[in-house]
């Protein structure tokens, strides 16, 4: 006995309907790309209204499925061209034993019965008001049928970016990458803001000395060594400019008298 989840996350389905083509219904949430999935099993014969079951696998992951081709037998539908119309249905198992339980029973008329309704609300809209349907319900092996048809067993290799839960995977790289970006951009300003204090310490610094400098070379009054206060007439050391044509003179005197 076992009991087969059939939901958003597992279920994909593939159908038409009056006036709309072929389209999603429900497709697994943790595939990237259900279309991928579908051209891998279905259209390995188009032909044939039957079973298939496998596993998709990619890298080191591999998931067991079970799938069908049928008409819906309780209600002959067909399109605005008078056509039956055919849907396409794959489930995700759990396991590969419930895959082998399933695959030996008739799953398919249970699983239309279950979806019949929300198929019959969509089928005379147009191809614009499609939308994927919601689907939660559960498959009872005990409730099913024993099967009397082979099963085609069709085995899918899904490059990396196509894994099951891949979704999640990629929301959690993506994530990844940003909280590295941040970290890069923080990095840069702590540097930029680095190398700005770095250059207003070099230039205060470089002001500083500077300043010294000149306050070493200035006399008490406010002039530079060597240098005359020509608004008082007196040198650096204080010396009037008359005592120093008295002095003059005088020295000259002296020379004459010799």
């Amino acid at each position: 006995m076992s009991i087969l989840t059939v939901d958003n996350n597992t279920f994909l389905w593939f159908t038409r309907g009056k006036s709309w083509g072929f389209q999603f219904l429900s497709r697994p949430l943790g595939f990237s790309s259900a279309d991928n999935i579908y051209k891998k099993v279905f259209l390995t014969d188009e032909d044939y209204f039957g079973y298939w079951k496998g596993f998709l696998s990619s890298g080191n992951r591999k998931v067991y499925y079970i799938a069908c081709r049928c008409y819906d037998d309780k209600k002959n539908i067909s399109d605005r061209a008078g056509r039956r119309i055919p849907h396409e249905l794959l489930i995700l198992c759990e396991d590969q034993n419930q895959q082998e339980e399933f695959a030996l029973l008739s799953w398919g008329p249970a699983l239309m019965d279950r979806i019949r309704e929300a198929y019959l609300e969509r089928y005379d809209l147009e191809s614009e008001e499609i939308n994927e349907c919601n689907i939660h319900f559960e498959l009872d092996s005990e409730d099913l049928p024993t099967a009397e048809h082979p099963c085609i067993i069709t085995n899918v290799l899904l490059p990396d970016d196509n894994p099951v839960n891949s979704n999640a995977k990629k929301g959690i790289f993506q994530q990844e990458k940003s909280h590295k970006s941040i970290l890069l951009w923080i990095v840069l300003l702590l540097f930029i803001a680095g190398m700005a204090g770095m250059a207003y310490r070099f230039q205060h610094k470089e002001s500083s000395d500077q300043t010294d400098n000149e306050k070493n070379n200035e006399q008490p009054d406010g002039t530079k060594a060597g240098e005359k206060d020509t608004a008082g007439g007196k040198t650096v050391d204080g010396t009037s400019m008359e005592r120093l044509d008295e002095l003059w003179n005088e020295a000259k005197a002296e020379e004459q008298g010799k």
